[in-house]
């Protein structure tokens, strides 16, 4: 077996430094990817209130439009009122069976 050398105390600060600069890489990564994440979760909040919003609307317009459904339904159900005519019935008189119109 080959016997390991001893590390110098300038050896054992180029391994620190090395060690340092990944973990330093390491952070940077995660802090970017937690950026992302953050910005991405902030665009998918946006997106949810804006198609809240959007629901809130149609839904709004839904029951504007059962309103209005509701009520030509209740107006059409009531028996209509008759047209008071201003002029008076003509009296009838009485005609001939020879006189009826044509197709009866």
């Amino acid at each position: 077996m080959a016997a390991k050398k001893a590390m110098t105390p300038s050896d054992r600060v180029n391994q620190l430094m090395r060690e340092v600069e990944a973990l330093a890489k390491r952070v940077q990564t995660d802090v970017r990817k937690r950026v992302q994440a953050a910005a991405l979760l902030k665009n998918l909040q946006a997106a949810a209130n804006q198609l809240r919003k959007q629901a809130a609307v149609a839904a709004a317009q839904v029951e504007k439009y059962i309103r209005q459904l509701r009520r030509e339904l209740e107006r059409s159900a009531r028996p209509a009122k008759r047209a008071k005519s201003s002029r008076k019935p003509k009296k009838r008189t009485a005609t001939a069976p020879s006189a009826a119109a044509p197709g009866e």
